[in-house]
């Protein structure tokens, strides 16, 4: 029996050596939720709560991170920065260095987070004579489309402001695409997109469509007309051919 307890008694005492070995050689990276957060600094930082109007926006901030522990050395970067149209969130994600020089997994200080929204143009048309966003045409007849876009309350008279006028021919009842957009601008005369008289002018004329190597029409489709501007805002008419 003494011998027994003995044995038990070395056993404990190895595995009580190893674990302080095994203990002894963790590092232990700090983890911010127990402990202070870290000190952000913002430079050329972006107000919370800022409304701007899309192509506006200022210069994504960049930001600094300090630790309460002099010895520990962060990296702060900035997460969610967009001049797209939306709300977005600034977030600083602050990395540690660890003994090897490496970096940690980023966390986010979410206490230091700012938002910000970037607002979209304004766009008035399609006017007369597409009404409501809707116009029946012939095939072959020409559908002139007027609209306004105003930028942080001025009216631009830029054509640079479209980013894209096409026409996608449509099934008239389900609305499914029938093969490719095709462009609604063009560079022949009397068809190139112009401002004049307040207002930018569009004209456009409604492909006939006939079969390859035949006089014979097919079935008239509709086009999903759209002129989408820089900031991603679209104009849209629904055109019916008969």
């Amino acid at each position: 029996m003494t011998r027994s307890k003995l044995s038990r008694s070395a056993i404990g005492a190895a595995l009580g050596t190893a674990v302080a070995i095994s203990m002894s050689m963790v590092t232990f990276t700090p983890v911010f939720a127990d402990t202070l957060p870290p000190q952000i600094t913002w430079t050329n930082p972006i107000a919370d709560g800022a409304t701007f109007t899309y192509g506006a926006v200022p210069a994504a901030p960049t930001c600094t991170a300090t630790s309460e522990d002099p010895a520990v050395v962060l990296k702060c970067d900035v997460d969610g920065y967009s001049v797209e149209v939306g709300q977005h969130t600034l977030t600083p994600m602050v990395s540690t260095q660890l003994p090897d020089l490496t970096w940690g997994a980023p966390e986010a200080v979410t206490t230091a987070a700012t938002s910000y929204t970037v607002e979209a143009w304004k766009l008035k048309g399609f006017y007369s004579p597409v009404k409501d966003g809707k116009i029946t045409r012939k095939a072959g007849s020409t559908i002139p489309f007027k609209f306004k876009v105003y930028v942080d309350g001025v009216k631009e008279k830029d054509k640079a402001v479209v980013a894209s006028f096409l026409a996608q021919p449509v099934d008239c009842t389900t609305l499914v695409a029938q093969g490719a957009p095709v462009p609604v601008t063009s560079t022949h005369k009397g068809f190139t997109l112009k401002y004049r008289d307040g207002a930018f002018h569009q004209n456009w004329k409604v492909p006939a469509v006939k079969a390859k190597g035949s006089t014979k029409k097919l079935a008239k489709p509709c086009y999903d007309v759209r002129m989408t501007t820089q900031d991603g805002s679209f104009l849209q008419a629904f055109v019916t051919v008969r």
